[in-house]
């Protein structure tokens, strides 16, 4: 009898707990950034990057669940839907910071560009 118990309070954990494929990669090149994710919840990357003075950065969310929080230059932006979007950061070099959220899905790219 305990060993049913034992196999049943098994199966239940994973089924509750261990049942998703969740992962995040962050790419860069040159001056662009990559975030690809799949069921991302809690996970945390980061990424060096060089912002030129003049620049602002650019990104682009192609996102289909969950939501993204980075911090570039002193300052947090949420991406959370798919969408072309700017922030003014100053120029420096430094640490890109990410946050996946809520089971985030989808790619992410940022670059910086000079501004028009």
């Amino acid at each position: 009898m305990r060993k049913i118990f034992g196999v049943m309070i098994l199966l239940a954990t994973l089924l509750v707990g261990g049942c998703t494929n969740s992962e995040m990669t962050v790419s860069t090149t040159n001056n662009e950034t990559t975030i690809s994710a799949k069921n991302a919840d809690e996970e945390v990357g980061t990424s060096n990057v060089t912002i030129p003075e003049g620049s602002t950065v650019q990104g682009e969310a192609k996102i289909s669940a969950g939501k993204l929080i980075f911090q570039i230059g002193g300052k947090e932006q949420v991406i959370d839907k798919s969408d072309e979007f700017f922030i003014d950061v100053p120029a420096s070099g430094g640490e890109l910071s990410l946050s996946a959220k809520d089971g985030l899905t989808g790619e992410i790219t940022l670059r910086a560009l000079p501004k028009v």
